[in-house]
């Protein structure tokens, strides 16, 4: 197969996409939040307006806030008026108003997030209010709409223990009884 055309095949679909994920996934695991930077801005070079979540994880658990909160606004924003329709990015909305100190903003749009109701939402719609509440310091309540979004249907799995959005619960008994493997 000619090189330049494999490229091309890897790097234009969810196969690529997919695979530099799972990169950025794997340094975020391992603690190697410069190395996953550094992977995921290469990786916004082959899909632009792309991977923006994964930067936003990346420079947080660097500390670069500065960097992230006013940039990452923008583009939510925009996404979000773009596509009205999609949660994920309503959520992520609502854990960037509480990062930058607007908690009626963020309370606002958990409520907008719990009147959706629509057919195949898989808890998702309840894990966005879950990262919102963690974040807000109402960990009783994050914890509890955590586990509301997996009975939903949401996937339990890396994205539990990579979102930083649940940082503030990792001293939770009850978030870590959550996180334990069951037999």
């Amino acid at each position: 197969m000619d090189v330049e055309l494999y490229r091309e095949f890897f790097f234009s679909g969810w196969v690529g996409s997919a695979w530099f994920r799972y990169l950025h996934i794997a340094h975020h695991m391992l603690g190697n939040y410069k190395q996953e930077l550094k992977e995921v801005r290469k990786t916004q070079k082959y899909y632009p307006g792309r991977f923006y979540e994964d930067e936003a994880l990346a420079l947080t658990a660097l500390g670069k806030l500065a960097e992230l909160w006013d940039e990452a606004q923008f583009k939510m924003e925009e996404l979000a008026q773009e596509y009205p329709d999609n949660i994920p990015y309503k959520g992520r909305l609502g854990t960037l108003a509480v990062r930058k100190g607007d908690r009626e903003e963020a309370k606002r749009i958990s409520e907008e997030l719990k009147n959706i109701d629509r057919p195949y939402l898989r808890g998702i719609h309840t894990w966005w209010r879950a990262c919102i509440a963690s974040l807000l310091g109402e960990k009783d309540l994050a914890v509890s709409l955590l586990k509301e979004s997996l009975s939903e249907g949401q996937n339990y799995g890396v994205g539990l223990l990579r979102n930083m959005d649940f940082e503030p619960l990792r001293d939770d008994k009850t978030f870590q009884e959550l996180l334990k493997p069951k037999e």
